[in-house]
């Protein structure tokens, strides 16, 4: 991770104006970045002992549609940027010693 997502920069941004329940939200959050994009809404509020609907409120609060919105933008920055740069070792080959439903073994071509 380069930077820090822009979800939490927000969550930052607007913490010394939150109360009560969504302080906790925002605790969490900051807290645990990577269990947001694995879990959903109602772990997050069971985790910070809050109804669904709080948490929902809070995405809205700090700019997105709802959860599942807010934890694709966590997902999407907090991938690493050289995902696609990793090529296989020599030889490497998905397709070796596979075989189809028929039997047929399929050899690399490239």
């Amino acid at each position: 991770m380069n930077a820090t997502p822009q979800c939490l920069l927000k969550i930052r941004q607007i913490y010394p104006d939150l109360r009560d329940n969504y302080r906790n939200i925002a605790d969490y959050l900051l807290a645990n970045p990577e269990k947001i994009v694995s879990n959903k809404v109602r772990d997050v509020a069971r985790a910070v002992n809050c109804d669904d609907s709080q948490i929902i409120r809070f995405c809205q609060k700090i700019g997105y549609d709802g959860f599942s919105a807010m934890k694709t933008s966590i997902a999407v920055e907090l991938m690493p940027v050289n995902i696609g740069a990793v090529e296989p070792a020599s030889g490497d080959s998905f397709f070796r010693g596979q075989k189809s439903l028929s039997g047929k073994q399929y050899q690399n071509t490239a």
